[in-house]
């Protein structure tokens, strides 16, 4: 890693420390023309050393449905061999992690995926030392003043380990002391989830948002 001088104020005398060179270190934005290039996340196979780095794609590079140009990577190393990268989207929230074991790189992982609807996320999280995939479905209308059963087979891998349900603007139950707005969600087996609606919920859509293993 390249050594650059820095000066301490007070001290009167300059260190040689090493710094990541210009345009790649803390709390330095990059000009366009230090961002490094890619065209694949193997691109950045050899990115192992500790540090910041600017990345642009030449052609975008499509992760569950979400679209990489700019972004930036962080590395933790322990060695080359064991190396964490995180992945931030510039623009965006969202960050993606991998790993690399004993020389071998993992899958890409979110941390806090996008949920566009139907797209599956593997996630950063671990149920019995197994990864933990992530996804929302549309389930159609609620029954206005009865239930609605939905299975949750089929579309959520092998083992189901939580599920929420919401109507796209509010997360259930839901529930003001009136029997006509009331909107509940209940578990009736590990893989059936069943929507109770009040009679005002005459063209509300459910949608079922689960984390489960595959």
């Amino acid at each position: 890693m390249q050594l650059n001088s820095i000066t301490f104020p007070g001290l009167g005398e300059s260190y040689q420390l090493p710094f990541a060179p210009g345009g790649y270190g803390l709390g330095v934005s990059p000009e366009s023309e230090n961002f490094k290039t890619i065209s694949t996340i193997s691109d950045l196979d050899s990115v192992t050393k500790n540090g910041f780095y600017a990345f642009r794609c030449n052609s975008n590079i499509t992760i569950s449905g979400f679209t990489l140009d700019f972004f930036a990577v962080r590395v933790w190393a322990f060695n080359d061999n064991n190396v964490i990268q995180e992945i931030f989207p510039s623009g965006w929230d969202y960050v993606l992690r991998r790993a690399r074991k004993n020389g071998t790189w993992g899958e890409l992982e979110w941390f806090n995926p996008p949920m566009l609807l139907g797209v599956e996320y593997r996630t950063t999280e671990r149920f019995e030392g197994k990864p933990v995939y992530t996804k929302v479905i549309n389930c159609g209308k609620a029954t206005p003043g009865g239930t609605t059963s939905i299975s949750l087979n089929g579309d959520f891998g092998t083992m189901v380990i939580r599920s929420e349900a919401h109507n796209k603007w509010m997360s259930m139950p839901y529930y003001i002391g009136n029997d006509t707005y009331k909107l509940v969600a209940k578990a009736v087996t590990p893989t059936e989830i069943e929507i109770e609606a009040g009679t005002s919920h005459t063209n509300t859509t459910i949608c079922v948002r689960a984390w489960y293993l595959k």
